[in-house]
């Protein structure tokens, strides 16, 4: 809970409702990833405090935590198109494990997990086909 009414900017001070969420899964995961990395705070902060916390804790969540959504590479690996090297380091690992030792591999050969096409929060519905009448061919 905020210890004052408002902040700067204008924005109202609200209550946490521990009890209900309103947020998306993908909101809470986030917030449970910060709350339990390394550098939560302890105790109360001021905003200013925040202000200077925050930056921190973005740059270890986008360039040094390692999400199981994302095959294991950061966000910042993906947005760079860095992963894509990254996995072909994995997948030439795994090919000379096999090729040691295909016994040990009982379903055959691995393959490197591959980041998700595409990632949504609120996957938009997607919108009926329009049906615009046709002109007469005369």
């Amino acid at each position: 809970m905020v210890d004052a009414p408002c902040v700067p900017g204008g924005a109202a001070a609200q209550a946490s409702a521990a009890s209900r969420s309103g947020d998306s899964a993908f909101s809470e995961s986030q917030f449970k990833t910060l709350k339990y990395g390394p550098a939560w705070p302890e105790g109360r902060m001021t905003f200013d405090q925040w202000r200077r916390w925050c930056p921190k804790a973005f740059h270890w969540y986008n360039h040094r935590h390692h999400h199981e959504s994302l095959a294991h590479f950061t966000p910042a690996e993906i947005h760079s198109g860095r992963h894509l090297a990254l996995v072909a380091v994995q997948q030439r690992a795994l090919d000379r494990a096999w090729m040691a030792h295909p016994e040990r591999f009982v379903r055959g050969r691995s393959v490197a997990r591959q980041v998700p096409r595409e990632v949504w929060i609120n996957r938009p519905e997607q919108e009926p086909a329009c049906n615009v009448p046709q002109a007469a061919a005369s």
